[in-house]
């Protein structure tokens, strides 16, 4: 049995756009639809579908997205558009308890750090030359590493975020697949009218949460809220040109 479902978009301007989806509740993989949240997303997503007479998202300074069944709503999301002038924002997406790619984003300080682990042995170095002298040039060590292993790890910072982002921090660090994305994405699209899907292609780097445990905040007992989480990226770094 299909039913479809009505997501309407207001922006904090008031102006206001509806999208209908159809959702097949006899197919469990039918029923989980995605819709774009995000600012780059939303604004792709309303060139696509030619919506007119509505402000860009990125020009707002919230909108709301609701899920609606006629003209119930059954859930409401908030977002905020956030300016940050002089850090670079972190991007990353995980897999949620839904089995479904979210996203969170660290809009403030980051710092890059590297871990080395290595052995070494002692070489016999030197010679002697033809005067009988024995000599070790200092060009070339008489201590060795090898089996040298480097790894990235990064410390990032949210921002000043709302209560409703601890359930997001927690589904973060309990994620068995977590990516850094980088800045290029391509969106595509297939199908026409309802039946129309996206498709977001972006790239990253895997990485892993080494945060193994957080406190979830509360406006009540921390006025501003703020979470900070230590990642390690999930390979070597190689000392090697690219």
């Amino acid at each position: 049995m299909a039913v479809n479902i009505k997501i309407r978009v207001t922006m904090s301007n008031a102006d206001t756009f509806t999208h209908t989806v159809s959702i097949d509740q006899g197919n469990a993989t039918a029923a989980i639809k995605q819709f774009p949240c995000g600012v780059p997303n939303l604004t792709q997503f309303m060139r696509d579908q030619q919506i007119t007479g509505v402000g860009n998202p990125e020009d707002m300074q919230w909108y709301r997205i609701d899920l609606m069944s006629n003209t119930e709503v059954i859930d409401s999301r908030k977002f905020y558009v956030t300016c940050e002038p002089k850090q670079t924002p972190v991007h990353m997406a995980f897999v949620n308890k839904f089995g479904m790619w979210d996203y969170i984003t660290f809009f403030k300080k980051s710092t890059d750090s590297v871990n080395v682990q290595s052995e070494q042995f002692k070489r016999s170095t030197g010679s002697i030359n033809s005067s009988g002298n024995y000599s070790i040039p200092k060009f070339d060590p008489q201590y060795k590493k090898y089996n040298i292993k480097s790894k990235k790890t990064r410390k990032l910072n949210t921002g000043w975020v709302g209560e409703d982002h601890g359930e997001l921090m927690k589904q973060l660090l309990v994620s068995d697949h977590v990516v850094i994305l980088s800045d290029d994405r391509t969106i595509s699209a297939t199908g026409n009218g309802e039946q129309r899907s996206y498709t977001y292609t972006q790239n990253g780097v895997a990485v892993n949460i080494n945060t193994s445990s957080l406190e979830i905040q509360k406006h009540i007992n921390d006025r501003m809220i703020n979470y900070t989480i230590d990642v390690e990226y999930a390979f070597d770094d190689l000392n090697i040109a690219h």
